[in-house]
């Protein structure tokens, strides 16, 4: 998925996952994995708002929403 983001879009990789709302839903995800022993990896995407995305379709399908 990276690499069709990357080809796109201007990407950035970091380990920050934002501010105070971001880093609470991130922390979450991990902590209901961590609880439930669950067997999987999580990854937390920052997307811009949708007035600065010129495509919103084109986006959509590479992380296969309809």
């Amino acid at each position: 998925m990276h690499n069709k983001l990357k080809d796109e879009y201007k990407v950035i990789i970091s380990n920050d996952a934002g501010n105070y709302l971001c880093n609470n839903i991130y922390y979450n995800g991990l902590e209901y994995i961590s609880i439930n022993n669950l067997k999987t990896k999580m990854i937390f995407i920052h997307i811009p708002k949708k007035d600065k995305i010129s495509d919103i379709k084109k986006l959509s399908k590479i992380f296969n929403i309809k």
